[in-house]
């Protein structure tokens, strides 16, 4: 801003406000406005346009993603993690998230960013996993992933029945501390686009009996059935050990846990657990098998 007399005399003021304007994120506009004022009256009014241009401002956004799996009960499968306008990157961070009750994480490989160690990178805890990474690389020129290539693979098991599914979630850890999904380009911190994909195990056993190394679950009897049903196991030993009874959406309907004695043990499922007829599933599991059967209501 800055001040001037117009004439002698007559106290004119003059002066000048520069204002700049920011529409969006995509365009920065200056104008000017110049104004010439009369200590008792307004000589001039008048603005102007200075310049105007557009700015591109569209910032790098990295998508990262897994993908929807359709996998069979007890099969052992790679899951890819995929990113796309993966430019220029030294540095990133997140966390993945699984139900362990349906898929069970083995490992990490095909590694495919530089210095990446299965010690240093990767700390599983449960049923989540967290991963960081850094650029060793001293110039910090960052490093660039085509689209649709993977950081790494991650390894699980089906370990839970039929129909039953598991999303695969790539987001920040809000457990202590907390610890975001942040992915740093040259350029500085970008946005992160993610999306999770979804395992879904198929298949059902269609033999009368389920014979595992810890135990033997049998076909419910009747099958199917209007009243009531019998849900039957034998433990080869003593073992803690969960039945479970869910709908095609995985949503529960009857779940017991406990710690069961060596031998033959019978569950009573009466029909008014169930809200409609039709096909549900029941799963055995133990500390290092599991076995799925289905059951019909009418």
């Amino acid at each position: 801003m800055f001040f001037y007399k117009n004439k002698p005399g007559r106290g004119a003021l003059g002066m000048c406000i520069a204002k700049a304007y920011f529409s969006g994120r995509l365009f920065l506009i200056w104008q000017t406005s110049c104004f010439v004022m009369n200590m008792n009256k307004i000589n001039v009014f008048f603005t102007f346009l200075a310049f105007a241009f557009a700015l591109n401002l569209n910032a790098q956004t990295v998508n990262i993603s897994t993908p929807d799996m359709l996998v069979q009960e007890g099969e052992t499968f790679q899951m890819e993690v995929k990113v796309a306008d993966f430019d220029l990157m030294i540095a990133l961070q997140f966390a993945v998230f699984w139900d362990s009750d349906v898929i069970e994480f083995v490992g990490t490989g095909d590694y495919n960013l530089p210095g990446l160690d299965v010690n240093d990178n990767f700390n599983v805890m449960g049923s989540k996993m967290r991963f960081n990474w850094v650029d060793t690389d001293p110039t910090f020129s960052g490093y660039s992933l085509a689209d649709g290539e993977s950081l790494f693979t991650i390894t699980f098991k089906a370990v839970g029945g039929p129909a039953m599914t598991s999303m695969v979630e790539i987001k920040g850890d809000e457990a202590n501390p907390v610890f975001p999904v942040e992915f740093t380009a040259v350029s500085g911190v970008v946005p992160v686009n993610a999306e999770s994909g979804k395992v879904t195990i198929d298949g059902v056993s269609a033999s009368s009996e389920t014979i595992t190394s810890e135990f033997t679950l049998f076909q419910n009897s009747p099958n199917p059935f209007r009243a009531q049903t019998n849900i039957s196991f034998q433990l080869n030993q003593k073992s803690q050990a969960k039945i479970k009874i869910y709908d095609h959406s995985g949503k529960t309907v009857f779940e017991k846990n406990a710690l069961y004695t060596s031998g033959l043990h019978k569950i009573q499922v009466d029909r008014d657990l169930f809200q409609s007829a039709g096909s549900y599933f029941f799963t055995l599991k133990t500390e290092n098998a599991t076995a799925t059967r289905q059951l019909i209501v009418q």
